[in-house]
């Protein structure tokens, strides 16, 4: 089951809810799922049936939904310095704004 909390078009709050289980990519770079959302969603955290924090809402391939999976932010905010050893914004290295991690 996924959760995506979003505010589309700028409305109120909204939830969105599918019994599909995400389906993940084999390079780890997004997860896959039919939940319903609308555009003005990007960005929206992604809740798993735990209301642990899965991945961030990033739009629609044409056939389903797909987000960003947070274990993959962390590595490359970990990677680049930005996120120390406890989880926290430790500040940012030049090369970090040229990388993308949504490519």
């Amino acid at each position: 089951m996924l959760f995506v909390i979003q505010h589309p078009f700028g409305r109120p709050m909204e939830l969105a809810v599918n019994t599909v289980k995400p389906l993940e990519t084999p390079d780890d770079l997004r997860i896959f799922y039919d939940s319903d959302t609308l555009a003005g969603s990007s960005g929206s955290p992604c809740f798993n049936w735990n209301l642990d924090l899965v991945a961030l809402h990033h739009g629609f391939n044409g056939l389903l939904n797909r987000g960003i999976p947070i274990r993959k932010i962390a590595r490359y905010l970990h990677a680049n310095e930005l996120l120390d050893d406890k989880g926290d914004i430790v500040g940012a290295k030049s090369q970090a704004a040229e990388e993308s991690i949504w490519d």
